[in-house]
């Protein structure tokens, strides 16, 4: 039987992989693009950096799953705070992709402007979903330094 692809993991009903998977892949699609518009452009360094995030975020994917899995299972609060941590990368690691892109617009071709501006699309809409789903999470954690912690670095994100 041939591995189900992402999109047909998300679409189960099952809850895990969920919201903060997804928001990895949208992430990682975002970076993707970036990675072949600075590629294109020459812009090497760029491109690498975009190559990392891809990886990453791609990673991610299976992290939040499994730790959402975990907290379902368990219901502990060190499971919920991991499945809480996912969500925060994600949202981090797309944000940087987002200014990634933004930082790379003027020095790509026009021909490449709307698959960078795409980009930025998923990217911040990776963000943006991960950011929630961290921030629902801190609701029922009772550890206060973990939830500050959390909030501050949900806050720096632009």
């Amino acid at each position: 039987m041939p591995t189900p692809s992402l999109l047909d993991r998300l679409a189960r009903p099952t809850p895990s992989p969920g919201g903060g998977s997804a928001a990895a892949h949208v992430g990682a699609v975002g970076a993707a693009l970036v990675a072949m518009c600075t590629g294109l452009a020459g812009l090497e360094e760029a491109r690498a950096r975009a190559e990392q995030l891809r990886r990453d975020l791609e990673a991610l994917f299976e992290e939040d799953a499994v730790a959402f899995a975990e907290y379902l299972s368990t219901k502990s609060d060190d499971a919920l705070k991991r499945a809480t941590l996912a969500p925060l990368l994600i949202a981090e690691k797309s944000t940087e992709v987002l200014l990634l892109a933004q930082g790379a617009a003027p020095k790509v071709s026009k021909a490449a402007l709307p698959d960078l501006k795409g980009a930025m699309r998923f990217a911040g809409a990776a963000s943006e979903h991960a950011a929630a789903t961290a921030r629902y999470n801190l609701q029922e954690i009772a550890d206060k330094d973990f939830v500050e912690d959390v909030r501050l670095r949900l806050h720096r994100i632009p």
